[in-house]
């Protein structure tokens, strides 16, 4: 009976990610002194005995009309893999520094994607280049964090009494206005575990 009964439950168990998991920076995205529009950076791969994570960030400003503020797009993206031991959790987090101009904010992905990977169009309002395509897998969920101009994406192996080994593609957005001549910045969070 108790087989049984691990069998029904294991498909629906998720793992708990760490409360602190991600809030450490691993990155600070910005426009550089010459950067007025554009920049981006890969990190160094990060490895830990469950697997892998290989993380980039892009900044790209929005062409807009808006007289007294500009328009930028931070796009996180990477790959997380469990192949060294096997992963049942991963999260990206990405914290806005200072406040954006009249709280114009909006990020992606925006609640809850359950089921087989597949392509799913991101859309931000803020960001005239939107739509466009992205992966997601498992139960990944996008959610703002209370109190702070910030965001993170968690992916779940829902059911994994073995941790998967499968690699997996990352993918955070987060569309802001500063005011008009300023250029914003972020702090970068990653975390990974079996």
């Amino acid at each position: 009976m108790s087989a049984v009964t691990v069998l029904l439950v294991a498909p629906q168990w998720t793992p708990t990610i760490p409360a602190a998991a991600a809030s450490t920076p691993v990155a600070h995205a910005t426009l550089g002194d010459g950067e007025s529009s554009d920049a981006q950076q890969c990190l160094d791969r990060v490895t830990r005995s469950a697997g892998w994570m290989d993380l980039c960030w892009a900044i790209v400003r929005a062409v807009d009309l808006d007289p007294t503020k500009d328009y930028y797009t931070l796009h996180v993206y990477g790959t997380v893999s469990g192949a060294a031991g096997g992963l049942r959790w991963s999260r990206i987090r990405a914290d806005l520094v200072g406040a954006p101009a009249d709280g114009v904010f909006d990020a992606w992905p925006d609640g809850t994607f359950d089921g087989p990977c597949r392509s799913i169009e991101v859309a931000l309002p803020v960001d005239p280049t939107a739509p466009r395509q992205e992966i997601v897998c498992g139960r990944t969920i996008g959610s703002n964090l209370p109190a702070a101009w910030a965001h993170s994406v968690d992916w779940t192996c829902v059911g994994c009494i073995v941790p998967d080994p499968a690699s997996r593609a990352l993918a955070l957005y987060e569309s802001v206005a500063v005011p008009q001549g300023t250029k914003p910045s972020w702090s970068i969070g990653a975390d990974f575990g079996d």
